[in-house]
């Protein structure tokens, strides 16, 4: 392949000629100058995640690797149809991938049928493949690395230390971390020392993004304004939610439980970005979960209790912006999710104690960061946990829930790949392959119901919802009850009276 450095013909700009602060979420991070310089570019553009913001903190997506890819290399789209299964033509970065396969960077992720994977992350030694391919790097000598030994990417690695693109992700030992995911940020950085336009620190590892300094709790909290609330006027409508803000082909609760699973996901190969199963922790219930229709995305604060602490007098725009912050979003079991409703901590915790302080951490960082109220008895409850089993934690604000320092993750229970899936051939996801009896939706099989219900045998959409759960895991929505593919029944019902 011709160098395509020069055929890219980019400018290599000072980075006090570069735009500063490009977009509203790159402000003082370590990955800033290299996401400015791109912006100025033309690499990146102001509608990578919606609301003029760049997401630094999110996996990098293989979507996103063709577009940034031909971008940088300065080729043009391509004309011809797709060759991906699972790409959508429709898609507008659909023609970015396609230039990628033609120019030889990519032959998808497997061969029979042809798929992409256009919505896994991209991990760092794909990363260095892709980097060593699109811009014919030279071959390097053993870097010396301690965790790449037989992995398939080690030379394109190799190759990358040699161009001054990665000095690895630890210092002592020397280690690479190829099976890592990139975020967005780190590869606008490897992109960006890739192209020449930023250099690699002396000796210093890949930094993450820079947050600012955690708080304690308790001071946090303490800054937060008390006020009665009023329900007056809700509705769940109000908030747009489950968005495609970032135009992917993935809605934020796709997007969610992409983030979360633990094993690679299971697609339906006729539909784009419809998710049958995975491997799910539910923090709430200590619950380990393999159907994606036995989950809800919960919002931390829920949309009720943020409309009563502020979000009412807030624009439309603002509210979707809240109801798709991925920062304050979890992937959880169905049962736990509905009987947390629109409760505050002081109405409602999980039953997963050991979650108890991770919880009260996200409930108060995100009305801080959201700038929403809290009232006296859920002020005082919350001052309780921080001065009793919750005392001396810290937390920071910027920082995306999941990632907190307090919550930790189990092991992966059976991190085996579940079988393969049989292509959908109706409306709706096919059922994933029997789940282990220890999850919901395992156990025995119940009979096959067949097509036997519509919505209106049920009065309410709870009801719905518990029969639909019941059955999915095993034959799929096999009486259509699921029109949009997001795991809920019959969301035209009215809900159940508590």
């Amino acid at each position: 392949m011709a160098a395509v450095l020069a055929a890219a013909a980019l400018s290599v700009w000072a980075l006090d000629a570069a735009a500063q602060n490009t977009f509203g979420d790159d402000d003082g991070g370590a990955h800033e100058p290299a996401i400015d310089v791109l912006a100025a570019e033309g690499i990146l553009a102001g509608t990578e995640c919606g609301d003029g913001r760049i997401c630094p903190e999110r996996p990098f997506r293989r979507w996103v690797m063709g577009v940034w890819m031909i971008r940088a290399a300065g080729h043009a789209q391509s004309q011809a149809p797709t060759r991906f299964a699972d790409v959508s033509a429709g898609l507008w970065w659909a023609p970015y991938v396609e230039r990628l396969a033609e120019l030889g960077i990519t032959s998808g992720c497997s061969a029979e049928p042809v798929r992409y994977c256009p919505y896994e992350p991209v991990t760092r030694g794909q990363m260095a493949t892709f980097l060593v391919r699109a811009f014919d790097l030279d071959a390097g000598p053993t870097a010396g690395f301690a965790d790449t030994a037989g992995n398939r990417h080690a030379a394109n690695i190799d190759a990358l230390a040699a161009a001054e693109v990665t000095a690895g992700c630890s210092a002592d030992p020397v280690r690479y971390c190829p099976y890592e995911p990139v975020t967005r940020g780190q590869m606008a950085t490897f992109l960006a020392r890739a192209l020449g336009l930023v250099s690699l620190p002396g000796g210093s590892a890949p930094a993450s993004p820079a947050s600012p300094d955690a708080m304690a709790a308790e001071e946090v909290l303490a800054g937060l304004t008390v006020a009665s609330e009023r329900r007056t006027g809700y509705d769940r409508d109000l908030f747009a939610h489950w968005s495609d803000l970032d135009r992917d082909g993935c809605d934020t609760r796709r997007e969610v439980l992409i983030r979360d699973s633990r094993i690679d996901i299971v697609y339906d190969p006729n539909r784009t970005c419809w998710i049958i199963a995975g491997r799910w922790y539910s923090h709430y219930d200590d619950v380990w979960v393999d159907a994606a229709s036995s989950l809800d995305i919960d919002h931390l604060v829920p949309l009720a209790e943020a409309w009563d602490s502020g979000a009412s007098g807030w624009g439309a725009d603002l509210r979707e912006a809240f109801a798709n912050d991925e920062a304050a979003l979890i992937a959880v079991t169905a049962r736990s999710n509905r009987r947390k409703s629109a409760s505050d901590p002081a109405e409602w915790m999980p039953s997963n104690r050991d979650f108890t302080c991770p919880y009260v951490a996200g409930w108060v960082g995100t009305k801080a960061r959201w700038g929403l109220s809290v009232d006296r008895r859920e002020a005082d409850y919350l001052s309780g946990l921080l001065t009793g089993v919750c005392a001396g934690l810290t937390i920071d604000i910027a920082t995306p829930f999941l990632d907190f320092p307090v919550l930790e993750t189990p092991g992966l229970e059976f991190p085996t790949l579940l079988s393969p899936v049989a292509p959908s051939s109706g409306a709706g996801p096919a059922a994933p392959a029997d789940p282990p009896a220890d999850t919901p939706g395992g156990g025995a099989r119940p009979p096959d119901p067949g097509n036997t219900k519509n919505c209106s045998d049920f009065d309410t959409r709870e009801d719905a919802q518990e029969w639909f759960d019941r059955y999915f895991p095993h034959y799929g929505d096999v009486a259509k009850l699921d029109g949009n593919g997001d795991g809920r029944a019959c969301e035209s019902l009215p809900r159940r009276q508590e």
